[in-house]
């Protein structure tokens, strides 16, 4: 079983049951005790879980305490690792999920929470997910839409919570899929789309070039955003989905672009 198996069932049964002991946990998976705290290690970075002495217990998110006020409900105990109740964000997923994924797609999921905001509200039948995101594999667990999901390993972005690195890119080198699902950190008029940390730009297009249609979801608040490091332009993409409080001088400079350009309504 893969690394990212293991820690999904582990998460899934702590999830149900608030702990664990270690030993229950190596007889379960069949496991070293060493594999089970490598694990254990990594969720807890994740702040999924807290290792305590002799096992691991889940720790409920502070999102559960702003749910009533976010448009998507997880029931008690379901709950993610990080916020993700930004509205504008929630109804470019919502978007995405409806009208762009289809019945039977086989998707990657870029790491971040505006991709991951797809994943609450997809109602398609056999979806396949490939993700490098930490997170975003925790919030497939928990709502419980998606009927198959694998994660790459290799080097984890603590502020990202995403894999990069080789290891990651020779993962998704494995796969073609029909649709990547990308995000970036911000978008310059005339320049392009950038993100903060350089090491990602390869995983980025490594991402992009095993999928038939490359989407790019982009909330709002990342226009006249920059980072250190431009890692995609329009010819990078198929298709781009933003908000209703996206600036009319940017969509205006997309849709010249010839990016097919949707803007996500207003809840």
């Amino acid at each position: 079983m893969i690394p990212a198996a293991r820690q999904q069932k582990i998460l899934s049964w702590l999830m149900q049951e608030g702990h664990l002991s270690t030993v229950d946990l190596q007889t379960r998976l069949d496991v070293s005790p060493m594999t089970v705290w490598r694990d254990l290690k990594i969720l807890e970075q994740g702040g999924i879980v807290r290792r305590v002495r002799g096992g691991a217990e889940y720790v409920p998110s502070e999102l559960e305490s702003k749910q009533q006020n976010s448009l998507v409900t997880f029931p008690r105990h379901q709950v993610l690792p990080q916020p993700i109740n930004d509205l504008h964000k929630q109804a470019i997923g919502r978007y995405v999920a409806q009208e762009i994924l289809a019945s039977g797609d086989d998707i990657i999921l870029e790491g971040g929470t505006t991709v991951a905001n797809m994943i609450p509200f997809i109602d398609k039948p056999n979806i396949t997910m490939l993700t490098n995101g930490l997170n975003t594999l925790a919030l497939a667990q928990v709502s419980g839409t998606l009927e198959t999901v694998l994660c790459c390993g290799g080097v984890l972005n603590q502020n990202t919570q995403s894999f990069i690195g080789p290891r990651a890119e020779r993962f998704f080198y494995s796969y073609h899929v029909d649709k990547a699902f990308v995000s970036a950190y911000g978008y310059i008029s005339g320049e392009g789309f950038f993100d903060p940390n350089p090491l990602y730009d390869s995983m980025k297009k490594t991402i992009c070039s095993r999928a038939r249609l490359t989407i790019l979801l982009l909330d709002s608040s990342k226009f006249g955003r920059s980072g250190l490091a431009r890692v995609l332009d329009f010819g990078d993409i198929n298709m781009m989905v933003t908000d209703w409080d996206a600036p009319d001088d940017i969509v205006q400079e997309i849709q010249k672009s010839g990016v097919d350009l949707r803007i996500a309504p207003k809840p």
